[in-house]
């Protein structure tokens, strides 16, 4: 099947492919938990874990060239990493990505949707990356054997559609406004090809 020249490619990328951004810089109290593994043993030490008190500070955008990334960056994984031989309570740095219970962003609002993850950076000074979608992105804009599409440009172009992938998607122009603008320089483009 051959790519059609003359209409858009709209990718959306699949759950935890686009980035979560925070706006602002702040800081966030866990508070410590405890987690049992019956399976593993219910009397002995190895059948739970305990997870202290700690503060994470959110400041992504200090060590990512990416942008302020706390879905996912290099300060997301030295936590990840800090934390994995005390029982992995870095984990809990991602705790700020939670809704509230009636499913809406109230409880972090200043956290949202941000930009497709074409490479993660893992090391603050960005040299050492994990491909997401770059190779896919590439191909198709700048591949030798791709369509070779503008990047988020002109009635043929490939158009990246960053979502906030914990939520439910609601179909409206204000979040959908990409495609909303495909679509419609689509039709016109239909319409004025027509005409000749």
């Amino acid at each position: 099947m051959a790519i059609q020249p003359d209409i858009p490619i709209i990718f959306v990328p699949g759950t935890s492919g686009t980035s979560l951004d925070t706006s602002k810089s702040f800081n966030h109290e866990f508070t410590g938990d405890r987690h049992t593994f019956p399976e593993i043993c219910q009397t002995c030490p190895l059948g739970s874990s305990t997870h202290a008190d700690e503060v994470f500070q959110y400041n992504p955008a200090a060590s990512d060239p990416a942008g302020p990334r706390i879905w996912i960056g290099p300060e997301a994984v030295g936590h990840l990493l800090a934390e994995a031989v005390n029982a992995n309570r870095g984990s809990h740095y991602f705790d700020v990505l939670q809704f509230d219970g009636s499913g809406q962003n109230t409880l972090f609002p200043q956290i949202g949707a941000g930009t497709i993850l074409q490479k993660v950076n893992l090391d603050p000074a960005g040299i050492i990356t994990h491909g997401v979608y770059d190779s896919l992105v590439n191909f198709l804009t700048t591949g030798i054997t791709g369509p070779r599409r503008p990047l988020n440009n002109g009635s043929n172009g490939l158009y990246l559609f960053a979502y906030d992938w914990r939520g439910i998607c609601q179909i409206k122009p204000s979040n959908w406004g990409c495609l909303w603008i495909v679509f419609c320089n689509v039709q016109k483009c239909k319409r004025h090809t027509s005409r000749k």
